[in-house]
């Protein structure tokens, strides 16, 4: 059993589950959409950067397609795909949700042999290509950043972490933003925790981003920042949000503006 499909209220596209010829698309695209987000910076501008070298460059497509790889496999990547028409421009537009840890063993059943056993092969390939790819600086902010997460999130949570629904990754083609796709995929997600009685919560690495989740019924329950106290990183201290939204959170009107996809990004 996967999160429910219905037409969206405020799109004219319905939800469908990523697949793994659509990843040739997705991955360039999600590339580009993280290319400004502050989390990103902190991990690429290194002294001893690797990213724009053609191994670098490589490195971080690989990860991420190995990450998207396995996101397919559990049926944890829902898209909004949309053709538009000739007198908007033509091309196709999408918008992409990752659930990273939809809580099969809480929501569903427990995961078979065969992706347990998967997900150890992609972790170990994903492990290999960072020692080879990336920096020791960057796998060091990388670890930073993970370990504080971790840490915020138990903080935040406790045992209840075990049980909730996390929102990994929210992105949205350029150009497309502000059209409702991404309150469509985030609704989709929050919908299917409440029927199951948990909460979602989230990682996210702008604070742009917390007018537009709010409206959305969640709020921030801690913050936490990396880079602050490195010496080699010259952009200030990277405020990460963790928020939340109750079961049955209700969404807020008249917040004012927030802003559209393109502006905004969330955690890996």
């Amino acid at each position: 059993m996967g999160l429910s499909l219905s037409r969206a209220d405020d799109v004219d596209v319905v939800p469908q589950p990523v697949r793994y010829r659509d990843l040739l698309a997705l991955v360039p695209m999600m590339q580009d959409a993280f290319a400004a987000d502050p989390l990103e910076q902190y991990f690429n501008d290194t002294p001893d950067a690797t990213a724009h070298t053609p191994l670098g460059r490589a490195g971080h497509t690989a990860l991420l397609a190995l990450r998207l790889l396995l996101g397919v496999f559990h049926g944890r990547l829902w898209a909004l795909h949309r053709s538009a028409s000739a007198g908007r421009g033509g091309g196709r537009e999408l918008v992409q949700l990752v659930v990273r840890d939809l809580a099969v063993l809480v929501l569903d059943a427990p995961p078979p042999r065969g992706a347990a056993l998967l997900a150890r092969v992609v972790g170990l390939a994903a492990r290999a290509v960072r020692a080879l790819a990336l920096s020791p600086e960057q796998r060091a902010r990388v670890g930073e950043f993970r370990v504080a997460f971790v840490r915020a999130s138990e903080a935040a949570f406790g045992a209840e972490l075990a049980r909730m629904v996390e929102i990994g990754t929210l992105a949205t083609r350029r150009g497309c933003g502000g059209r409702g796709y991404a309150r469509t995929l985030v609704r989709l997600v929050t919908a299917r925790a409440d029927a199951a009685g948990v909460r979602t919560y989230l990682g996210s690495t702008n604070t742009a981003n917390r007018g537009f989740y709010a409206a959305l019924g969640f709020r921030v329950v801690r913050t936490f920042t990396v880079g602050g106290d490195n010496p080699s990183w010259a952009g200030g201290p990277v405020e990460v949000d963790i928020m939340v939204r109750d079961v049955g959170g209700e969404e807020k009107k008249g917040e004012g503006r927030y802003p559209t996809v393109e502006e905004r990004s969330t955690v890996r």
